[in-house]
């Protein structure tokens, strides 16, 4: 419905209700609902899963609450459509794979779906991810604006938490890296600049533990260019 009306604003019908805030008040009513009935009301919960953690410390590390915390700061910012792009991906996502993959398997309409699905699912998670960095710099330009910088800073924190269980996040960033890394190879960058930006992303890398193949690196079996050392180790990543 927000949609409707970003594309429809002369509707009078549309306009009446706050199509912005309603968006993200019901993001905010999924996941708790989401993590109460995953993590509250299920009594047989395998407790291996949080392993040494608590289970409070568990949730707030989960994807569910990041996006809860993302939807309340959206709800006191500028309104923007892209904001809302990420939770519209997730809702279509989970709303396909639930029916095909849940509610309605044997169906010959699901059965004929679920390929598709399942081929679309990693494209859309990484994209997503290019509009969550994409976020990151609109927020940047609402702060300068407004001369405060709190809400820019709190969902960079969140964005990097998300690195830790969004494999789509990880690969978005890593994507990035290696678009920067062919700028700044160029020919006509000065050496001493190309230098400094290998160790600028390596330090980026070993901080997300990605490997230069954009995935995650487990941190008791990380390769030789996790280790401090030479000039050598730096070109390895780029390579």
């Amino acid at each position: 419905m927000y949609s409707a009306w970003i594309f429809n604003p002369e509707k009078k019908y549309l306009a009446i209700i706050p199509w912005y805030k309603l968006t993200n008040y019901c993001c905010i009513l999924t996941y708790s609902i989401v993590i109460y009935k995953r993590y509250l009301c299920d009594e047989n919960i395998n407790k291996n899963e949080f392993e040494s953690n608590t289970l409070i410390s568990y949730i707030l590390k989960t994807e569910n609450v990041q996006l809860i915390i993302s939807a309340f700061l959206w709800t006191v910012t500028e309104e923007s459509f892209f904001k809302l792009v990420p939770f519209a991906i997730y809702a279509t996502l989970n709303l396909s794979c639930f029916l095909v993959f849940e509610a309605y398997p044997q169906t010959q309409f699901s059965i004929s779906l679920a390929p598709f699905i399942s081929f679309i699912k990693n494209p859309c998670l990484i994209f997503s991810a290019f509009i969550d960095i994409f976020i990151i710099g609109l927020l940047f330009h609402e702060s300068f604006k407004k001369n405060s910088y709190y809400v820019f800073f709190l969902y960079s924190f969140i964005w990097c938490l998300k690195m830790d269980n969004s494999e789509a996040s990880r690969i978005a960033l890593f994507k990035i890296l290696k678009v920067v890394d062919i700028i700044f190879r160029n020919q006509m960058v000065p050496k001493k600049i190309n230098q400094s930006w290998l160790c600028f992303r390596m330090k980026i890398l070993r901080l997300l533990s990605i490997s230069n193949s954009g995935n995650f690196i487990d941190s008791t079996n990380r390769p030789d260019f996790y280790s401090d050392g030479t000039e050598g180790k730096v070109e390895q990543i780029v390579s």
